[in-house]
């Protein structure tokens, strides 16, 4: 196998099942507390028809994807206690055949319960080609109130002609440990 090599300004193609930005991960934080993160994304129900026999579809594939996300600076207790903007940063990939352009990506922060929105973010990608992969920053300038237990869900606005859109959404549940 010969090596790949990432070209400037194009991003190196993901490998299937490895998340450009982990969400599954224990962040211990030093100091006070830590904070656990937990993808709740419900699974897609297995298709049918074995790989090795799918054909690709005649015509052009819309086809985007959440890869993952993460905080940037890495979300903390004391982040959450000092009132401090949170900043989310998605992994956007588009893995169909085709350019697409002006892409929705939004992200809401829910209490636990789902029940009362804390903060909404949205951010529109001009464009983002075929194969390619886009970090996408969704910043508030509000500062979420502090609970233990958070909810958190990120979407990307399904494109035209778009029939995959399973791979579009991931839900993460947060919990917050002062105690430490």
């Amino acid at each position: 196998m010969g090596q790949q090599r990432n070209q400037p300004g194009r991003p190196r193609a993901a490998r299937p099942g490895l998340l450009l930005l982990s969400l599954g991960l224990y962040l211990g934080i030093s100091g006070c507390g830590s904070i656990t993160v937990q993808d709740s994304t419900p699974t897609a129900p297995p298709t049918a028809t074995p790989v090795r026999s799918v054909a690709r579809p005649a015509g052009s594939r819309h086809d985007l994807a959440i890869l993952g996300g993460d905080f940037d600076p890495g979300l903390d207790v004391q982040t959450l206690l000092d009132h401090k903007p949170v900043n989310l940063v998605i992994g956007v990939s588009n893995q169909g055949d085709q350019r697409e352009s002006a892409v929705q990506v939004r992200a809401d922060l829910w209490d636990a319960s789902g029940s009362r929105l804390l903060l909404h973010a949205e951010q529109t990608v001009d464009a983002i080609a075929a194969g390619n992969l886009l970090p996408v920053h969704l910043t508030s300038r509000d500062t979420p109130p502090y609970y233990t237990r958070y909810h958190l869900t990120v979407q990307i606005v399904p494109v035209a002609g778009e029939t995959s859109t399973a791979n579009n959404s991931r839900s993460l549940d947060i919990a917050v440990n002062t105690a430490h």
